[in-house]
């Protein structure tokens, strides 16, 4: 879980792991926690957002299923600057299966935006094959985080698929007979890699 300093990771944390509010000082370096949602444990690493150590973010991702972004809905100022550090997460390859989840956090305050204008504002919309969710919530009442792990749960649990690649490559264990077989007509051959590097032929219709 990262985002600027100030977006409220910490209260939202410990809001999820003992379900009261509790106040907070600035982190330094990181928290981390188990969550216990439904039938699962969300080991949550809470980690510090001022600009000297966002650079560290990363070393927190190796082999994470979801990131947890968090924004100041009321900070409008410094949205543009959240933006540009969520863009440089989300480009690396090495995230490009991570399920994005962004909280827009102190709703509670009246100055808060919606999650419309919060979407519109980071580019949410135009990002392209990749699961994201964006959930406006507050830390402080809980409003909104039970929908936010609900949705996280439900996306971890959801297999890596279709990762595609450019041309088709047959398996070996495949007999000479199938590999030399031919689609049906009108209809077009995808290849695409699943996990472990299984390899699928997808068929799809050719639109009339």
């Amino acid at each position: 879980m990262v985002g600027l300093d100030g977006a409220g990771k910490t209260t939202i944390l410990y809001k999820l792991r003992l379900g009261e509010y509790v106040r907070t000082v600035p982190t330094i370096g990181f928290n981390v926690e188990t969550v216990k949602f439904k039938n699962l444990n969300f080991t949550v690493w809470d980690v510090g957002g001022q600009d000297k150590i966002r650079h560290l973010w990363r070393q927190y991702m190796v082999n994470a299923q979801g990131l947890i972004f968090v924004i100041d809905s009321c900070d409008k100022e410094r949205l543009k600057k959240a933006k540009q550090e969520l863009d440089s997460l989300i480009s690396d390859p090495e995230l490009s299966n991570v399920k994005l989840l962004v909280l827009a956090n102190k709703n509670d305050l009246p100055t808060a935006m919606n999650a419309s204008e919060a979407t519109e504002r980071l580019g949410l919309s135009n990002l392209n094959g990749r699961k994201w969710h964006l959930q406006s919530c507050s830390g402080k009442t809980g409003d909104g985080l039970h929908e936010a792990l609900n949705w996280l749960a439900s996306a971890i649990k959801e297999p890596n698929i279709l990762q595609r690649v450019g041309s088709l490559r047959i398996p070996r264990s495949l007999s000479h007979s199938s590999r030399r077989s031919t689609p049906p007509d009108g209809v077009q051959v995808s290849c695409w890699r699943l996990p472990r590097k299984t390899l699928l032929r997808k068929m799809i219709k050719r639109p009339k």
